[in-house]
């Protein structure tokens, strides 16, 4: 099953190619949203927190700005009569000026990979069904061959769970799909998160333990210089050794 995490990654570079070159990380740094150095970084989606809020920041940005808009064109239409509905006077601009339309491409884009995070964050599984189909076409539109193959895979694998594994689905729909590192809302985070998580903490000299479900914890690998033992290492356990090669090649990366 793909992550949620490297599935959030990959619609946010994706993301990044659709405004790559139309000045956003521009527009992020002249509103002291973040330094040049960080927001160039945004269109590859390096560092996904950091790309999490720029979007976030965008598409408040975005909805703010038409909302204002449409007010003034319902103030200037108060004369001749009452103004027309949001939706239609949205549909009519995007057919007739190029630059609204792809802001509002822009912000439909945005909205559907918030989606996706905001599934995840209240393990909602129904909901990140649709932002995955929403984002399928997307994938495809914007050549991203990895994920346009295997991302159709898993919505279809997904999307069957009913039918063929019943008992999953409903451990699914019990939001069993994410890790629940706390009982506060809107703190769920993906598995393979999670997992990335537990390794940084073992690098950084600490225990490791992640979450399985709710209230058990599992212990990570054990990882040292040179070694690795699953548990408690003792003299009686031999650890396998890795070549001094391996550690010079990772240190070069």
């Amino acid at each position: 099953m793909l992550g949620g995490l490297h599935i959030e990654m990959a619609v946010f570079k994706a993301l990044g190619k659709w405004v790559l070159g139309r000045g956003w990380p521009e527009a992020l740094t002249n509103a002291t949203v973040a330094s040049p150095g960080v927001a160039k970084s945004f269109p590859s989606a390096s560092h996904i927190t950091r790309t999490r809020r720029a979007h976030q920041e965008t598409a408040a940005s975005l909805h703010v700005l038409m909302k204002k808009a449409y007010e003034e064109f319902s103030n200037t239409r108060e004369i001749d009569g009452p103004a027309r509905p949001f939706d239609k006077w949205r549909e009519e601009k995007i057919k007739k000026c190029p630059q609204f339309h792809y802001r509002a491409t822009v912000l439909d884009f945005e909205l559907v990979c918030l989606q996706l995070v905001r599934a995840i964050r209240e393990a909602d599984f129904s909901l990140y069904l649709k932002a995955i189909r929403e984002l399928l076409p997307w994938m495809f539109a914007l050549d991203s061959y990895y994920y346009t193959k295997w991302l159709s895979v898993h919505y279809r694998d997904m999307f069957e769970l009913p039918l063929k594994h019943p008992d999953v689905y409903a451990e699914f729909r019990n939001a069993s799909f994410v890790v629940h590192k706390t009982k506060r809302l809107f703190s769920s985070i993906a598995q393979d998160h999670e997992n990335v998580a537990c390794v940084a903490g073992v690098r950084r000299g600490g225990k490791g333990e992640r979450r399985k479900g709710k209230d058990e914890p599992v212990k990570c690998e054990k990882i040292g210089r040179g070694r690795i033992a699953v548990g408690d290492s003792s003299p009686s356990r031999p650890h396998f050794n890795f070549p001094p090669s391996l550690f010079m090649a990772c240190h070069v990366d």
